[in-house]
């Protein structure tokens, strides 16, 4: 078995470059940031993410400042009420195991087994893994998104973005730039409905306690020193939104008509480089889509692919992923595109000769 995106009439895509430059940098920079990510998760606290989900849902004011502060939107909330049902060290197990399942599988079903398996080793996975975050549920929902039909496309994007804003909030702008008008007002109508749900759940001040709440995340981490694990360039001063947003919203025009595996990527890209903050661990969905030119070949792409999944570059690792993004979609299988709409193309496995 090789792993190749579909196309006619042509030698299947080798499943390993000759010359794998880009997989050795790849899990070089992926081992050596794992083991500062590890000694620094040791000390700072296992699960300390899932912590505070754990505790937001049991608090009558999630967003009070704390030392662990939730900065999640309120529609959060509502997602994370199960974890009311399960007692701290137990949940986190759970929480884990079932997330991770859920983005390994759907991730191997957009972008190949190979691609999720490097993938999991990325320091972005690791990260969310060992600190319990919600990123690796959002990357499985938008990996998900992009293998369903149009209304279901647009209700798991709007769950994704009332989840964790910062990786998907730009998605509705790739889907009026591609003119598909089921999946976005699919997108808007779930994200209506789940804040008027929140609203009458919590009350209407909890939109402004949620406010707050982000300002004190920002102490915190700033107090921390964690700003510095941030690939959100807005991290370092919001002038810096006027050249990274405009490129977000380029780049998502550019990818409006490539295949689904892209536009998955191209959202998370775009939403993470314009968003004023966003950490590590938020490149999880990235980094199985960087697994794939890196598994493929050696070219300067590849390279650069590399750089995204060891996020080894801070603000300017998102970026780097662009030109993968517009290479894959050039090689797509042309009439496999025009038979299905662009959410269900797909890369998956096919046998070589």
């Amino acid at each position: 078995m090789t792993f190749a995106q579909l196309e006619p009439d042509t030698k299947a895509t080798p499943l390993l470059s000759q010359r794998p430059y880009a997989l050795i940098l790849a899990l070089v920079t992926a081992v050596v940031t794992n083991a500062g990510l590890l000694w620094l998760y040791w000390h700072f606290g296992i699960g300390a993410d899932y912590e505070v989900f754990w505790r937001a849902v049991r608090n009558p004011t999630p967003y009070a400042y704390s030392p662990l502060p939730f900065g999640n939107p309120p529609t959060t909330l509502l997602i994370l009420q199960p974890l009311k049902l399960v007692g701290f060290w137990s949940g986190l197990v759970v929480w884990d195991v079932v997330t991770f399942a859920f983005f390994f599988i759907v991730g191997s079903r957009l972008y190949g087994r190979r691609a999720a398996l490097l993938g999991a080793l990325s320091p972005a996975v690791m990260t969310a893994l060992i600190a319990g975050q919600i990123s690796l549920l959002v990357g499985a929902l938008v990996f998900a998104a992009f293998l369903s039909e149009p209304i279901l496309c647009g209700v798991l994007l709007g769950i994704a973005v009332c989840a964790k804003p910062q990786m998907v909030f730009l998605a509705p702008v790739l889907l009026l730039f591609a003119r598909e008008i089921r999946p976005l007002a699919a997108f808007c109508a779930t994200v209506a409905l789940l804040a008027i749900v929140a609203t009458l759940a919590f009350g209407a001040p909890i939109w402004s306690d949620w406010i707050q709440g982000m300002h004190n995340l920002l102490a915190v981490a700033k107090h921390r020193g964690a700003l510095f694990l941030t690939i959100s360039p807005m991290t370092r001063g919001a002038w810096i939104g006027l050249f990274s947003i405009p490129v977000s919203v380029i780049g998502l025009y550019l990818c409006r008509k490539e295949p689904g595996p892209n536009r998955a990527a191209a959202v998370v890209a775009g939403s993470l480089f314009a968003a004023p903050y966003s950490m590590v661990y938020d490149l999880a969905p990235l980094a199985i889509f960087a697994a794939v030119p890196i598994l493929r070949s050696s070219t300067w792409r590849s390279l650069a692919a590399a750089l995204t999944y060891s996020a080894a570059l801070g603000p300017l690792s998102v970026p780097c992923l662009w030109p993968s993004l517009r290479q894959a979609g050039e090689r797509a299988d042309e009439k496999r595109s025009q038979r299905l709409p662009p959410w269900r193309t797909r890369m998956v496995p096919t046998r070589s000769a």
